[in-house]
């Protein structure tokens, strides 16, 4: 690793800007775990204390996998997704098959349930990081306007305004990423708002915004009555 020169992804993208060739390591501290730049993500790789090979932990800094770019690639991508996909169908066979049942449900081995299950485990590498990240690219602006006019602020907000406007959309922020760890649930209310905001966004479209408005309005859905009436 002596002859590396880039140590972290660049984000320049000017023509003279030399595309990166290597990563280089760094010590990872989970006390301080480092902050990504804007597009990039951390990489880490962390070892038991009492690991047999005494590695250290590191980590490096990559650029994000562009999604126009595996959109660019998904015919060949496809046979590897459906295969993982079959490996998450198969892990939901066998726990139905080791708590003793004679039969699987077609429906919860369906995509949709493969999905949830994705869901449910935050695969995908999901992070409140990579939301942040796709808020503030994908929402931000456009939600500032909408807070904007929703609340009759002009285009020249005074400093308290503009204190309300940022307080609001962090409320926003903060919720959707809270839906990261692939547990949080909200009321059929803040479900439907936040669903709403990412419409008009117009962030409905992106893979994040999709995911979640397909996640939110599952949250809206009433609950089946379980209980027997006597």
């Amino acid at each position: 690793m002596n002859d590396i020169t880039n140590n972290t992804a660049t984000q320049d993208t000017t023509d003279t800007a030399p595309a990166a060739t290597a990563y280089a390591f760094a010590a990872y501290d989970a006390q301080h775990s480092p902050a990504p730049a804007t597009g990039n993500r951390i990489s880490k790789c962390l070892y038991r204390s009492d690991s047999k090979e005494a590695l250290a932990n590191s980590y490096i800094e990559l650029p994000e996998l562009a999604e126009a770019e595996v959109q660019e690639q998904l015919t060949v991508l496809m046979p590897h997704l459906i295969s993982y996909l079959e490996t998450v169908q198969d892990s939901i066979v066998k726990a139905s098959h080791k708590s003793g049942y004679d039969a699987v449900q077609a429906s919860a081995v369906a995509l949709p349930a493969i999905i949830d299950k994705l869901e449910s485990t935050g695969e995908g590498r999901l992070n409140k990081e990579a939301v942040f990240a796709w808020f503030d690219s994908s929402m931000a602006d456009m939600l500032m306007v909408a807070f904007a006019d929703k609340m009759g602020i002009s285009d020249q907000p005074t400093e308290a305004e503009e204190e309300r406007l940022s307080a609001t959309l962090n409320v926003y922020r903060v919720k959707y990423g809270a839906l990261a760890g692939g547990k949080s649930v909200y009321m059929p209310e803040e479900a439907e708002k936040l669903v709403k905001a990412i419409e008009v966004a117009g962030a409905a479209d992106t893979s994040l915004g999709a995911r979640f408005v397909a996640r939110l309005n599952k949250m809206q859905e009433p609950e089946e009555d379980l209980l027997l009436s006597l």
